[in-house]
């Protein structure tokens, strides 16, 4: 009988660490995805700041195609 409580123990810590690591999991998604959304939030706010700055009348054409850096820019194949 002892035998069977010990097992039926050992098979109870087994299933609250089995609970307890599903909640951590579940708790880093939940992290993660807070985190996507806040970049993506912020991505669409650059990209709409980006897109009025480029569309103000009397702006210099020069300023909106500016091309990179040298050294920012890739290297051509070959």
């Amino acid at each position: 009988m002892t035998e069977v409580k010990h097992r039926l123990t050992h098979l109870e810590l087994a299933a609250s660490r089995a609970r307890a690591d599903a909640a951590y999991t579940e708790e880093a998604t939940a992290r993660q995805q807070a985190t996507i959304d806040r970049l993506g939030e912020r991505l669409t706010r650059v990209e709409r700041r980006l897109d009025r700055n480029l569309l103000q009348p009397g702006r210099p054409r020069s300023d909106v195609t500016r091309a990179p850096p040298a050294a920012l820019s890739r290297p051509s194949p070959g």
